[in-house]
Protein backbone atom coordinates (compact mmCIF):
# COMPACT_ATOMS: atom_id res chain seq x y z
CA UNK A 1 0.00 0.00 0.00
CA UNK A 2 2.89 2.30 1.14
CA UNK A 3 4.66 1.97 -2.14
CA UNK A 4 1.48 1.74 -4.61
CA UNK A 5 -0.07 4.97 -3.44
CA UNK A 6 2.30 7.23 -1.68
CA UNK A 7 0.42 7.47 2.06
CA UNK A 8 2.66 9.21 4.52
CA UNK A 9 0.82 9.11 7.89
CA UNK A 10 -0.19 6.72 10.29
CA UNK A 11 -3.31 6.27 10.89
CA UNK A 12 -3.99 8.34 14.54
CA UNK A 13 -6.57 7.66 16.52
CA UNK A 14 -5.77 11.14 18.64
CA UNK A 15 -5.71 12.90 15.30
CA UNK A 16 -8.75 12.25 14.04
CA UNK A 17 -10.81 12.65 17.05
CA UNK A 18 -9.86 15.90 17.37
CA UNK A 19 -10.41 16.15 13.27
CA UNK A 20 -13.88 14.81 13.83
CA UNK A 21 -14.32 17.78 16.72
CA UNK A 22 -13.25 20.94 14.36
CA UNK A 23 -15.04 19.80 11.36
CA UNK A 24 -18.26 18.19 13.14
CA UNK A 25 -18.34 19.32 16.53
CA UNK A 26 -22.24 19.08 16.26
CA UNK A 27 -22.02 15.34 14.86
CA UNK A 28 -19.39 14.22 17.48
CA UNK A 29 -20.72 15.91 20.59
CA UNK A 30 -24.30 14.71 20.13
CA UNK A 31 -25.47 10.92 21.02
CA UNK A 32 -24.30 8.78 17.61
CA UNK A 33 -25.98 5.58 16.94
CA UNK A 34 -24.42 2.59 16.87
CA UNK A 35 -20.81 3.28 19.15
CA UNK A 36 -19.73 0.93 20.97
CA UNK A 37 -21.39 -2.10 19.51
CA UNK A 38 -22.28 -0.63 16.21
CA UNK A 39 -25.47 -3.10 15.41
CA UNK A 40 -27.02 -2.33 18.84
CA UNK A 41 -29.20 0.59 18.17
CA UNK A 42 -28.47 2.34 20.96
CA UNK A 43 -27.14 5.80 21.47
CA UNK A 44 -22.78 6.05 22.69
CA UNK A 45 -22.60 7.48 25.54
CA UNK A 46 -18.54 8.14 24.58
CA UNK A 47 -17.06 9.75 21.87
CA UNK A 48 -16.51 7.91 18.85
CA UNK A 49 -13.24 6.97 17.70
CA UNK A 50 -12.55 6.61 13.96
CA UNK A 51 -9.51 5.09 12.17
CA UNK A 52 -8.74 6.31 8.68
CA UNK A 53 -5.72 7.96 5.95
CA UNK A 54 -5.66 11.78 6.09
CA UNK A 55 -2.64 11.48 3.96
CA UNK A 56 -1.79 10.40 0.91
CA UNK A 57 -1.44 10.51 -3.14
CA UNK A 58 -2.05 8.83 -6.44
CA UNK A 59 -0.85 8.83 -10.10
CA UNK A 60 -2.44 12.53 -10.00
CA UNK A 61 0.53 14.12 -8.00
CA UNK A 62 3.63 14.53 -9.31
CA UNK A 63 6.03 12.85 -6.92
CA UNK A 64 3.94 9.92 -6.82
CA UNK A 65 3.44 9.90 -10.37
CA UNK A 66 7.43 10.13 -10.28
CA UNK A 67 7.97 6.92 -7.91
CA UNK A 68 6.27 4.76 -10.45
CA UNK A 69 2.63 5.21 -8.32
CA UNK A 70 -0.24 4.76 -11.34
CA UNK A 71 -2.97 3.93 -8.81
CA UNK A 72 -6.22 6.02 -9.54
CA UNK A 73 -8.23 7.65 -6.69
CA UNK A 74 -10.73 4.91 -7.23
CA UNK A 75 -8.24 2.12 -6.00
CA UNK A 76 -7.16 4.34 -2.89
CA UNK A 77 -11.09 4.32 -1.72
CA UNK A 78 -11.97 0.64 -3.23
CA UNK A 79 -9.03 -0.48 -1.03
CA UNK A 80 -10.08 1.58 1.82
CA UNK A 81 -13.48 0.12 2.21
CA UNK A 82 -11.73 -3.07 2.31
CA UNK A 83 -12.31 -4.20 -1.51
CA UNK A 84 -9.03 -6.03 -3.29
CA UNK A 85 -7.51 -3.71 -4.88
CA UNK A 86 -3.90 -4.47 -8.04
CA UNK A 87 -0.65 -3.05 -7.31
CA UNK A 88 -0.04 -1.00 -10.67
CA UNK A 89 3.99 -1.05 -9.37
CA UNK A 90 4.07 -4.99 -8.56
CA UNK A 91 0.82 -6.68 -9.30
CA UNK A 92 0.17 -8.22 -6.05
CA UNK A 93 -3.16 -8.05 -4.82
CA UNK A 94 -3.90 -6.38 -1.78
CA UNK A 95 -6.87 -6.35 0.60
CA UNK A 96 -7.32 -4.40 4.46
CA UNK A 97 -8.29 -7.00 6.79
CA UNK A 98 -10.41 -3.85 8.85
CA UNK A 99 -12.01 -1.32 6.97
CA UNK A 100 -11.18 2.31 7.16
CA UNK A 101 -14.08 4.74 8.30
CA UNK A 102 -12.59 7.56 6.44
CA UNK A 103 -9.98 8.69 3.78
CA UNK A 104 -8.64 12.30 3.12
CA UNK A 105 -7.36 12.02 -0.40
CA UNK A 106 -4.78 14.58 -0.62
CA UNK A 107 -2.85 14.76 -4.09
CA UNK A 108 -0.66 17.73 -4.68
CA UNK A 109 -2.61 20.83 -6.21
CA UNK A 110 0.01 21.53 -8.42
CA UNK A 111 -0.53 20.02 -11.39
CA UNK A 112 -3.02 18.44 -10.07
CA UNK A 113 -4.64 15.30 -12.30
CA UNK A 114 -2.36 16.32 -14.89
CA UNK A 115 0.29 13.60 -14.85
CA UNK A 116 -1.78 10.36 -16.06
CA UNK A 117 -3.34 12.67 -19.02
CA UNK A 118 0.19 13.42 -19.94
CA UNK A 119 0.97 10.09 -21.05
CA UNK A 120 -2.81 9.32 -22.11
CA UNK A 121 -2.60 9.13 -25.78
CA UNK A 122 -6.98 9.65 -25.90
CA UNK A 123 -6.36 13.03 -24.21
CA UNK A 124 -4.76 16.15 -26.12
CA UNK A 125 -2.16 17.09 -22.97
CA UNK A 126 -0.36 14.33 -24.68
CA UNK A 127 0.04 15.67 -27.30
CA UNK A 128 2.68 18.40 -26.74
CA UNK A 129 6.35 18.18 -27.15
CA UNK A 130 6.96 17.72 -23.57
CA UNK A 131 4.35 15.15 -23.15
CA UNK A 132 5.99 13.04 -25.92
CA UNK A 133 9.21 12.79 -24.19
CA UNK A 134 7.80 12.34 -20.79
CA UNK A 135 6.28 8.94 -22.73
CA UNK A 136 9.99 8.23 -24.01
CA UNK A 137 12.58 6.21 -22.71
CA UNK A 138 14.49 9.74 -21.15
CA UNK A 139 11.26 9.77 -18.50
CA UNK A 140 13.36 8.74 -15.93
CA UNK A 141 13.47 10.86 -12.56
CA UNK A 142 17.12 9.49 -12.16
CA UNK A 143 18.04 12.45 -14.82
CA UNK A 144 18.65 15.80 -14.02
CA UNK A 145 16.82 17.02 -17.26
CA UNK A 146 14.34 14.54 -17.72
CA UNK A 147 11.14 15.52 -17.79
CA UNK A 148 9.99 14.98 -14.38
CA UNK A 149 12.19 16.21 -12.87
CA UNK A 150 11.96 19.51 -15.05
CA UNK A 151 7.77 19.35 -13.56
CA UNK A 152 9.36 18.62 -9.77
CA UNK A 153 11.50 21.83 -9.92
CA UNK A 154 8.77 24.08 -10.74
CA UNK A 155 7.06 23.45 -7.43
CA UNK A 156 10.05 23.47 -6.02
CA UNK A 157 10.73 27.12 -7.57
CA UNK A 158 7.07 28.06 -7.73
CA UNK A 159 7.18 28.90 -11.53
CA UNK A 160 4.42 26.15 -13.30
CA UNK A 161 4.25 25.72 -17.02
CA UNK A 162 1.92 27.54 -17.68
CA UNK A 163 0.46 25.26 -20.40
CA UNK A 164 -0.73 22.76 -17.98
CA UNK A 165 -2.27 24.88 -15.36
CA UNK A 166 -5.33 26.40 -16.80
CA UNK A 167 -8.63 27.56 -15.46
CA UNK A 168 -9.79 25.17 -17.55
CA UNK A 169 -7.58 21.96 -16.91
CA UNK A 170 -7.67 22.82 -13.09
CA UNK A 171 -11.66 23.24 -12.81
CA UNK A 172 -12.08 19.87 -14.76
CA UNK A 173 -9.31 17.77 -13.16
CA UNK A 174 -10.70 19.19 -9.48
CA UNK A 175 -14.87 18.43 -10.52
CA UNK A 176 -13.59 15.08 -11.62
CA UNK A 177 -11.79 14.18 -8.38
CA UNK A 178 -14.48 15.85 -6.26
CA UNK A 179 -17.11 13.57 -7.85
CA UNK A 180 -14.99 10.31 -7.54
CA UNK A 181 -15.31 11.51 -3.45
CA UNK A 182 -18.86 11.78 -3.60
CA UNK A 183 -19.14 8.60 -5.54
CA UNK A 184 -18.14 6.30 -2.54
CA UNK A 185 -18.78 8.37 0.41
CA UNK A 186 -21.42 6.44 2.30
CA UNK A 187 -22.62 8.90 5.15
CA UNK A 188 -22.54 7.05 8.54
CA UNK A 189 -20.33 4.14 7.23
CA UNK A 190 -17.60 5.27 4.72
CA UNK A 191 -16.50 9.08 4.69
CA UNK A 192 -14.22 10.55 1.69
CA UNK A 193 -13.40 13.95 2.64
CA UNK A 194 -12.51 16.41 -0.27
CA UNK A 195 -9.08 17.35 0.51
CA UNK A 196 -5.69 18.33 -1.07
CA UNK A 197 -1.79 19.54 -0.38
CA UNK A 198 -0.57 22.75 -0.52
CA UNK A 199 2.85 22.32 -1.66
CA UNK A 200 4.53 25.43 -0.70
CA UNK A 201 8.53 24.70 -0.18
CA UNK A 202 10.47 28.40 -0.52
CA UNK A 203 13.62 27.53 -0.70
CA UNK A 204 13.92 24.33 0.04
CA UNK A 205 11.83 24.42 3.78
CA UNK A 206 8.69 22.68 3.81
CA UNK A 207 5.70 24.39 4.62
CA UNK A 208 3.04 22.14 2.75
CA UNK A 209 -0.61 21.45 4.44
CA UNK A 210 -3.42 19.22 3.49
CA UNK A 211 -6.54 21.31 3.04
CA UNK A 212 -9.94 19.37 4.04
CA UNK A 213 -13.33 20.53 3.45
CA UNK A 214 -16.11 19.94 5.53
CA UNK A 215 -19.22 19.66 2.89
CA UNK A 216 -19.55 17.45 -0.33
CA UNK A 217 -19.16 19.92 -2.98
CA UNK A 218 -15.83 21.78 -1.60
CA UNK A 219 -14.15 24.89 -3.84
CA UNK A 220 -14.22 25.32 -7.90
CA UNK A 221 -10.41 25.07 -7.55
CA UNK A 222 -7.56 24.34 -4.95
CA UNK A 223 -5.32 26.98 -3.75
CA UNK A 224 -1.70 26.05 -4.81
CA UNK A 225 1.73 27.04 -4.27
CA UNK A 226 1.87 28.50 -7.65
CA UNK A 227 -0.89 31.11 -6.43
CA UNK A 228 0.95 31.69 -3.61
CA UNK A 229 3.89 30.12 -1.09
CA UNK A 230 2.81 32.24 1.90
CA UNK A 231 0.79 30.53 4.77
CA UNK A 232 -1.31 33.85 5.62
CA UNK A 233 -2.72 33.68 1.86
CA UNK A 234 -3.81 30.25 2.57
CA UNK A 235 -5.55 31.30 5.57
CA UNK A 236 -7.26 33.66 3.18
CA UNK A 237 -8.44 31.42 0.88
CA UNK A 238 -9.80 29.16 3.64
CA UNK A 239 -11.37 32.76 5.05
CA UNK A 240 -13.41 33.56 1.79
CA UNK A 241 -14.66 29.66 1.02
CA UNK A 242 -15.43 29.67 4.43
CA UNK A 243 -17.71 32.31 4.23
CA UNK A 244 -18.73 31.12 0.70
CA UNK A 245 -20.46 27.84 2.97
CA UNK A 246 -16.90 25.43 2.18
CA UNK A 247 -15.61 25.13 5.73
CA UNK A 248 -12.66 24.07 6.21
CA UNK A 249 -9.25 23.42 8.22
CA UNK A 250 -5.18 23.13 7.41
CA UNK A 251 -3.39 20.36 8.70
CA UNK A 252 0.77 20.90 8.74
CA UNK A 253 3.12 18.37 8.18
CA UNK A 254 6.93 17.74 7.97
CA UNK A 255 7.78 20.59 10.64
CA UNK A 256 11.36 19.18 11.11
CA UNK A 257 12.18 20.00 7.51
CA UNK A 258 11.15 23.62 7.52
CA UNK A 259 14.22 25.19 9.05
CA UNK A 260 12.13 26.57 12.07
CA UNK A 261 9.69 28.06 9.94
CA UNK A 262 6.61 25.93 9.90
CA UNK A 263 6.33 26.55 14.20
CA UNK A 264 8.33 30.21 14.43
CA UNK A 265 7.42 32.48 16.95
CA UNK A 266 6.96 35.82 14.47
CA UNK A 267 4.84 35.93 11.22
CA UNK A 268 5.95 33.64 8.00
CA UNK A 269 6.70 37.50 6.22
CA UNK A 270 8.62 39.03 9.21
CA UNK A 271 7.66 40.65 12.47
CA UNK A 272 6.30 39.64 15.91
CA UNK A 273 3.50 37.36 16.48
CA UNK A 274 0.72 39.55 16.62
CA UNK A 275 -3.05 38.34 18.34
CA UNK A 276 -4.82 38.60 14.98
CA UNK A 277 -1.96 36.75 13.09
CA UNK A 278 -2.39 34.10 16.22
CA UNK A 279 -6.25 33.42 16.22
CA UNK A 280 -6.23 33.50 12.18
CA UNK A 281 -3.45 30.60 12.29
CA UNK A 282 -5.77 28.77 15.18
CA UNK A 283 -8.96 29.01 13.03
CA UNK A 284 -7.49 28.11 9.72
CA UNK A 285 -4.84 25.29 11.07
CA UNK A 286 -5.72 24.01 14.46
CA UNK A 287 -3.67 20.58 14.17
CA UNK A 288 -0.28 19.31 13.10
CA UNK A 289 0.61 15.85 11.83
CA UNK A 290 2.51 14.37 13.93
CA UNK A 291 4.42 11.28 12.32
CA UNK A 292 4.24 9.96 8.66
CA UNK A 293 5.99 7.23 7.05
CA UNK A 294 8.87 9.49 6.38
CA UNK A 295 9.30 11.35 9.39
CA UNK A 296 8.18 12.79 12.47
CA UNK A 297 7.43 16.39 12.34
CA UNK A 298 10.05 17.11 15.14
CA UNK A 299 12.63 19.13 15.04
CA UNK A 300 14.92 15.69 14.95
CA UNK A 301 15.13 14.19 11.64
CA UNK A 302 13.68 10.73 12.16
CA UNK A 303 12.41 7.73 9.93
CA UNK A 304 10.06 4.97 11.56
CA UNK A 305 11.21 1.29 10.93
CA UNK A 306 9.16 0.08 7.57
CA UNK A 307 5.72 -1.03 8.23
CA UNK A 308 3.18 -3.69 6.20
Amino acid sequence: MINEYESHSMPAVALFTLLALVLFPDYVTSQSIGEPGRSSGKPNPLKNVYFGEQHIHTRNSPDAFAMGTRGTWDDVYRYAMGEETTLSTTGQKIKKSTPYDFVGLTDHAEYFGVMPRLIDPNDPLSMSDFAKKLQGPDASSNAPDSPINIILGTILTATPMEEYVTPKILVSNWADYVKTANKYNKPGKFTALIAYEWTSIPNGRNMHRNVFFRDDTGPTVPFSSFDSIHPEDLWTYQEIQRNAGHDSIAIPHNGNVSDGWMYAPRKFLGGDMDARYAERQARNEPLTEIIQERAWSSPIWYTPPARD
